[in-house]
């Protein structure tokens, strides 16, 4: 990755340039190969080099279909502003994640850790949250961007979850 950074010019090359394509493959074939903490070292990197989510910018590396499996995400902001796109972050520990504005569009949460996740502007479009543990909120409803089509840790779609609660706005 670094002699793609340093030498290719990563950062400057187009969305679908053979450069960033590459990176995103080798991102994709790593995070697969390894496990836990491993996950997070290589995501840390990723962040620390603003190649995976920046405010207001789009991911030099996209996230779409990685493999976060029971990574340990805990108290993480790594994961802002990051396209997980159909993602698979199945039983992940992420208590206390920050996942603000980023894309969870069809991303596979079940069995997550979302206890006390930060969710503001966060896409959860198609999502699926079943058997998510530390519940969803009112509260980390309404701050996500879109739970429309979600699967809900009951097992329910959105709207008929939302019908069951009282006070609940979206």
């Amino acid at each position: 990755m670094g002699t793609l950074l340093l030498e290719e010019d990563l950062r400057t090359e187009g969305e679908n340039s053979d450069v960033r394509l590459l990176a995103r493959a080798r991102t994709l074939a790593a995070l697969d190969g390894v496990s836990g903490y491993r996950k997070v070292r290589l995501l840390e990197f990723l962040s620390e080099t603003k190649l995976i989510g920046s405010r207001g910018e789009s991911p030099i590396i996209s996230l779409r279909f990685a493999d976060l499996r029971n990574a340990p995400l805990v108290r993480r902001e790594i994961l802002s502003y990051t396209d997980l796109e159909k993602a698979q972050l199945n039983n992940a520990n992420m208590d206390k994640v920050k996942l603000i504005d980023t894309n969870l569009r069809g991303a596979d949460l079940t069995g997550a850790d979302l206890t006390g996740a930060d969710l503001t502007g966060a896409d959860l479009t198609k999502a699926i949250l079943k058997d998510a543990e530390g519940g969803i909120s009112c509260q980390e409803t309404e701050d996500a961007k879109s739970l429309e089509g979600a699967t809900m840790p009951n097992g329910q779609l959105y709207g008929a979850w939302l019908e069951g609660k009282d006070g609940c706005q979206k």
